[in-house]
């Protein structure tokens, strides 16, 4: 019940434009800190625990990426120290406790149900940072550039670290077993964009030209040697969007891997180099990035599994022996 509540209550919140969730807010919430009085020191605790888990929920899920930038979450980060430590400063005189007011227990109220929330999933998206079973190791399938794991780590745990697992065409299509450590890749420009332009049409600012962005036409090698197990090419890169697309499956490579099967998906329109039954080495050039398939802006989809490459069960990636979660960055 709980847990769909959580869910519900982030669907409404996801309706708020980009700019406003990642940027406007947290900035308000700093500067309520600095600026508005307090009655007491639980005045004080309440607004920096309310600002600062809101700030470590961004941090772990924000697609700053596409909106004010990656490096914003740290900028962010810092204010809220200084922030929190000024307004430490004034609260020296004040007692724990003094409210007689009933507009303060409302407030009261409204910040225990913030930091609830927040806490709620601010411990998920911790618990999604490690992985059971045994992983495989793969070599990084980009060379040259700055690459962020867009999403990524035990989606069985968050859903706003990984949504994989927990999507809703994805358990309808069976598909949810195989992708519960799936990582979706994107390059940064040296600004933290994965987009080179913002364009105004649409609420979270998305351009449809997929030149725009950074991972489009990037080149993808083979994290591993063995056998392609099958191959999906010929379909039409589709305009970037706020929305997923359905139309087809799209372009992909599925390599097996001492009975492992590492997929790769979305990529462009016959730029696959390889065949099935082929044998490719690990660094080997296989194909490009493109906006195929199920997705809304290029990227990268890998996953590795094992019984079935779709609708087998997944294995955890590690990619320089280290678990990819969201927000985790590869420099090439």
């Amino acid at each position: 019940m709980f847990t769909e509540l959580i869910s519900y209550l982030l669907d409404i919140f996801g309706i708020i434009p980009y700019f406003i969730q990642y940027l406007i807010i947290p900035f308000i919430l700093i500067l309520w800190i600095l600026i508005s009085k307090n009655k007491c020191k639980l005045d004080w605790f309440i607004k920096v625990s309310v600002t600062g888990s809101y700030v470590l929920v961004l941090h772990y899920a924000a697609a700053s990426d596409i909106s004010v930038g990656y490096y914003t979450n740290y900028f962010l980060i810092i204010l809220f120290l200084i922030s929190m430590i000024i307004s430490l400063i004034k609260t020296k005189e004040l007692t724990f406790f003094n409210q007689k007011k009933l507009i303060g227990w409302i407030g009261y109220f409204l910040g225990t149900v913030s930091i609830l929330v927040c806490l709620y999933l601010n411990i998920n998206a911790y618990r999604a940072c490690f992985y059971q079973g045994e992983a495989i190791k793969l070599v990084f399938p980009f060379k040259n550039g700055i690459y962020l794991i867009n999403q990524g780590g035990d989606g069985e745990k968050s859903s706003i670290m990984n949504y994989h697992y927990l999507d809703a065409a994805n358990i309808f299509w069976r598909y949810n077993g195989s992708m519960r450590y799936a990582n979706d890749i994107v390059k940064l420009n040296k600004f933290g964009f994965s987009i080179n332009s913002l364009r105004l049409k649409n609420k979270h600012f998305i351009p449809e030209n997929l030149d725009e962005y950074s991972i489009f036409g990037e080149k993808v090698y083979s994290p591993c040697s063995g056998e392609v197990y099958h191959v999906d090419d010929g379909y039409k890169d589709m305009p970037a969007s706020t929305k997923k697309h359905y139309s087809d499956t799209g372009n992909g490579i599925v390599i097996k891997h001492n009975n492992i099967y590492v997929m790769m998906w979305h990529l462009k329109q016959n730029s696959i180099t390889v065949k099935v039954g082929e044998q490719v080495k690990e660094g080997q050039l296989i194909g490009q990035v493109g906006n195929s398939g199920h997705s809304s802006t290029p990227h990268l989809h890998i996953q590795a599994s094992k019984e079935d490459w779709l609708h087998g069960t997944s294995v955890p990636i590690l990619f320089d022996r280290k678990f990819p979660v969201r927000h985790s960055i590869y420099i090439r």
